[in-house]
């Protein structure tokens, strides 16, 4: 996968879950999830993506 389509993923991602959370879907579960995908995304970026 290029880096383009992994940078697109990513947005798309959080988007999604700040879209989760702001229509109080099952907002624990997914700030969990936002928290550990934020953090594979800002090492990914730390990595030169």
């Amino acid at each position: 996968m290029g880096k383009k389509e992994e940078k697109e993923i990513g947005f798309r991602t959080i988007h999604g879950v700040a879209g989760q959370v702001a229509t109080g879907g099952v907002s624990i579960k997914f700030t969990k999830l936002g928290a550990i995908l934020l953090n594979i995304l800002l090492t990914s970026v730390r990595n030169g993506i």
